[in-house]
């Protein structure tokens, strides 16, 4: 009896602490929120009403503080062939299934304080994408972290062909 309760102690310490699985929901539900198609990547996303998205050739920037002199914001972008993956240290999973698989780091600082950086692989539906995100405060230590809570309101459009469309 002693073993079994033991057993069940332990994989429930275990589960608890192996999972850097977090909801969001709650943050997302205080905020004002619109949901945002981006069609070149093929995913919607919910973002702050504020926002501004910025799409180039191979990038979708979200700049969630464009009028502002700090930075905060986040990139989406198709990932590259050359890239290592094996060089993202933490793996974060999602509720819906997404994981993102990242580094942090400090970048440059300027008038606005230190940046801080975040790099990472982001895969959901069998689709792989490349994140950035930078945060900086003028005090304190930024939170380049912050773009995880709008990722998990990813979802993979699904369009059907135009000749299945007249159907």
């Amino acid at each position: 009896m002693n073993v079994k309760l033991t057993v069940l102690l332990i994989t429930l310490i275990i589960a608890s602490c192996n999972s850097n699985e977090r909801s969001f929901r709650d943050e997302l539900s205080k905020e004002n929120l619109v949901k945002r198609e981006l069609e070149y990547l093929k995913i919607k996303i919910m973002i702050p009403k504020e926002c501004t998205i910025l799409e180039n050739n191979d990038n979708i920037l979200i700049d969630c503080n464009a009028k502002g002199r700090t930075i905060r914001q986040f990139s989406i972008s198709k990932i590259q062939s050359t890239l290592q993956e094996d060089q993202y240290e933490a793996l974060f999973s999602f509720e819906n299934g997404a994981t993102l698989q990242y580094y942090m780091f400090e970048g440059g600082a300027g008038s606005g304080g230190t940046e801080y950086q975040l790099e990472g692989v982001f895969k959901i539906g069998g689709k792989t994408l490349l994140i950035t995100s930078s945060d900086q405060k003028e005090f304190g230590k930024g939170e380049p972290e912050f773009c995880l809570k709008y990722l998990s309101t990813i979802e993979i459009i699904k369009r059907l062909p135009a000749k299945d469309k007249m159907n």
